[in-house]
């Protein structure tokens, strides 16, 4: 059975295999060189190969599943063609930008960002957490998601030396933030390992009291009061 969030991560992208281009498939710059092209391919060819879905219930994704991994293919091998990847590069036009959403489509956008996320994923699966936070930042360069905004703080705080960038992400979204259970508990991390339990206790409270079931933060209070005992 697939989760929630693997099922709208396939049903998304391959509502908007149509609208992106294979720099923006693969999300990888204008400018990749081979080997991040083909780091790029591997990391979702893995995600999207039909075998790894194999023995699981994927219901009617599977046909989903097999339009994106065949589009992912043909999209790597369309770049590591110098000859195709040339006449590509025409028809896109060489003035713009050299990033992957250089087209400005919303749907593109949104799409070459989805795929980004699910690289992301993959990378703190393995413990990548530094890779992943610039495939998180990459997508927030995409698209205005709150909720993106802080994943990816959240994802900073495995880095001790990131911790102001996800101070920065956090402001960034502040205004809808304070009003979501997610950034308080975040913000709370975020004080706590700063040192700053006072505040890091009234975060994890805020949260609760936005969201009252929120398990995770009810756990992180308990730790902390543990933890100031």
């Amino acid at each position: 059975m697939l989760t929630a969030g693997e099922w709208i991560a396939i049903d998304y992208a391959a509502r908007n295999l149509e609208c992106v281009h294979p720099y923006q498939l693969l999300g990888v710059p204008r400018d990749v060189a081979r080997p991040a092209l083909r780091k790029a391919y591997m990391n979702l060819s893995r995600v999207f190969h039909p075998d790894r879905w194999f023995r699981r219930e994927v219901g009617d994704a599977a046909e989903a599943i097999d339009r994106i991994f065949k589009a992912v293919s043909q999209a790597y091998h369309t770049l590591d063609d110098p000859d195709r990847r040339a006449r590509l590069d025409l028809e896109l036009g060489e003035t713009g930008p050299p990033g992957p959403a250089s087209s400005g489509d919303a749907d593109a956008l949104r799409s070459s960002a989805s795929m980004l996320v699910v690289r992301a994923k993959k990378a703190v699966g393995e413990k990548r957490y530094a890779e992943a936070a610039e495939l998180l930042e990459r997508a927030c360069g995409l698209v205005p998601d709150p909720a993106l905004r802080i994943r990816l703080a959240a994802l900073l705080l495995r880095l001790p030396d990131r911790l102001d960038d996800a101070e920065r992400w956090l402001a960034d979204v502040e205004v809808v933030g304070t009003r979501s259970a997610t950034w308080n508990r975040v913000r709370g991390m975020l004080y706590w390992k700063r040192d700053e339990l006072d505040r890091a206790e009234a975060a994890f409270r805020r949260a609760l009291e936005l969201r009252p079931d929120d398990r995770e933060s009810r756990e992180a209070l308990a730790r902390l009061l543990r933890a100031r005992n």
